[in-house]
């Protein structure tokens, strides 16, 4: 191994490799799991699709993983962090929300052994928040934008609100007044956004706390942006 002129260290340059390896390997792995998940929007536009909160999450995330593999092979900036906090809120949102207030589901795997469920109501939440923390660098979020990323649930609300009252469809069985009438309705609301808002307190905390550089393959300017 060549070592620096002072003989004891390797050059800087490649200090950060494996971890940028790392880095990229799970982005893709995620990425390629986002597109599975996805496969019925982009692959065969069904643009229908896009009326479920899991949906919109999962492209958002990936448009975030895609923006992100490319800018780091061509080392410019990725993802702005006001637009990758709203993503990993929703993601948090679609997983927590699915496993309080959705029933399982019974289907046959879709990729690598998981099913649809499973890839987006658990491994791509999961992801986003480890990539969020270990992957990206920090101490970039202001407060109003994790209050944007709050808000987003309630114009996805609005959507609802939308397409019951225009074609009679709404995506959620926790969301059908009709079926489970307004308070019951209404509390399920109070709930989703309340899991949002915290979810977005508790990501501004950590943006605040950890690390100017990214945790795993040190990127990031080592200055902050505020």
């Amino acid at each position: 191994m060549s070592t620096s002129r002072a003989g004891r260290f390797p050059p800087r340059r490649w200090a950060g490799i494996p971890g940028r390896a790392v880095v990229f390997g799970v982005r893709l792995a995620l990425a390629a799991l986002a597109l599975a998940g996805t496969y019925s929007i982009w692959a065969l536009l069904r643009l229908e699709q896009l009326a479920f909160f899991t949906n919109l999450a999962a492209v958002g995330f990936l448009v975030v993983l895609l923006w992100s593999l490319v800018s780091d092979a061509r080392a410019r900036s990725g993802p702005p962090p006001a637009f990758v906090l709203v993503v990993v809120v929703a993601e948090v949102l679609a997983g927590v929300v699915a496993a309080l207030l959705l029933e399982p589901s019974v289907e046959g795997a879709l990729i690598v052994g998981l099913t649809y469920g499973q890839i987006m109501h658990m491994v791509l939440p999961v992801g986003a928040v480890v990539d969020f923390l270990l992957f990206r660098p920090h101490r970039r979020l202001r407060p109003e934008q994790a209050v944007l990323a709050a808000l987003v649930p309630w114009l996805y609300l609005v959507l609802v609100v939308v397409l019951a009252a225009a074609v009679g469809f709404v995506p959620y069985p926790f969301l059908d007044v009709t079926s489970l009438g307004l308070m019951r309705v209404a509390g399920n609301v109070v709930l989703c956004l309340g899991i949002a808002g915290g979810t977005a307190v508790v990501l501004l905390v950590a943006d605040r706390t950890l690390g100017v550089r990214a945790l795993v393959g040190g990127g990031g300017d080592p200055r902050p942006t505020r």
